[in-house]
């Protein structure tokens, strides 16, 4: 189980948008500026090293999207990440309870796997999510796990399996509004992740 740990921290060019070759400035959902919300969440996919997805939602749309997911999800994917993460430890190295720590937790964060604690480098595919406060991200770690995280495909997969069908419905359809391109699609083919997770 993980120590608490809270910072604040620059945020790393890794959540800038792809597309905008910037940070994000709106809410992908509402198109609210995201510099007057108190938090805000980024989502990427990556195959190869390369952004395939990507997504900045508020605090508002974060809620509204977790909340059509189904109880038969939500109880499923709780008790994964439960099970997952209670015999997860940081490296003795890190003294979360110090803030010069924060960039040393913050790379820890997003490079190694939330759920199994595999190395991002020999990770083919991979999401990373984080939530921010204005141009900031909120680097936390505690008995729930952490963020930002970093997420394998493999680990990503496995929770995509515990989806109800409503649930990948809702998802897809939230795609579909949203982005160019079946919802279901390849992993190879940009625009394309599995329904596995949303902070």
């Amino acid at each position: 189980m993980y120590p608490f740990a809270y910072f604040l921290h620059p945020m790393p060019s890794v959540f800038w948008s792809e597309y905008l070759e910037r940070p994000f400035e709106e809410c992908l959902d509402c198109s609210c500026p995201l510099s007057e919300q108190d938090f805000y969440l980024i989502q990427k996919q990556f195959v190869v090293g390369e952004t395939v997805f990507e997504m900045a939602l508020c605090g508002g749309c974060r809620q509204n999207l977790q909340q059509q997911y189904s109880a038969e999800s939500a109880a499923a994917i709780t008790t994964f990440l439960t099970e997952a993460l209670k015999n997860r430890t940081l490296p003795e190295e890190l003294d979360v309870t110090s803030e010069q720590s924060a960039s040393q937790l913050l790379q820890y964060c997003l490079n190694h796997c939330m759920i199994c604690g595999i190395d991002r480098a020999v990770c083919r595919r991979y999401s990373l999510a984080g939530l921010f406060q204005q141009s900031q991200i909120i680097v936390q770690c505690g008995s729930r796990g952490q963020v930002p995280l970093m997420i394998c495909d493999r680990c990503e997969q496995q929770m995509s399996g515990l989806i109800s069908q409503t649930t990948r419905d809702n998802w897809n359809r939230f795609v579909e509004e949203h982005f160019d391109g079946p919802p279901e699609m390849e992993l190879e083919q940009p625009g394309d992740r599995n329904t596995g997770f949303l902070m």
